[in-house]
């Protein structure tokens, strides 16, 4: 056993290939998932667009929670948009991401005027 640290190395996240199986492993359960949790990984700009890709096709999908990804203003962004259309959708969770005040208040903005049964947590 290793003690615990404050942060996480690159050998400990998953690579792009890694973070692309595991959107093909979403997208062979599209019509079942219900959450998506993914926690303490690097979601880059790379490795969110082939999981948002697969995601965004999911028909069952009630939450996702992706605390702590490392996610910026525009991947946060791009993963509201592909997230939003999914019918089912109920919650988001972007806590403790590297995302500022001027992209929380467009997705506030966007659910008070177009998506008001989802909840996004930052």
């Amino acid at each position: 056993s290793k003690p615990a640290h404050a942060y996480r190395l690159p050998s400990e996240e998953a690579t792009e290939t890694g973070i692309q199986i595991l959107g093909q492993l979403v997208l062979a359960n599209s019509e079942t998932l219900k959450v998506f949790h993914l926690n303490g990984q690097r979601l880059d700009w790379n490795r969110s667009t082939s999981l948002s890709s697969s995601i965004s096709q999911c028909k069952a999908l009630q939450i996702v929670d992706l605390y702590d990804c490392l996610i910026n203003n525009d991947t946060c962004l791009a993963l509201f948009d592909a997230l939003k259309g999914i019918p089912s959708i109920k919650e988001i969770n972007f806590g403790k991401n590297d995302i500022n005040a001027e992209a929380r208040e467009t997705i506030q903005n966007e659910l008070a005027s177009s998506y008001p049964n989802i909840e996004v947590i930052f």
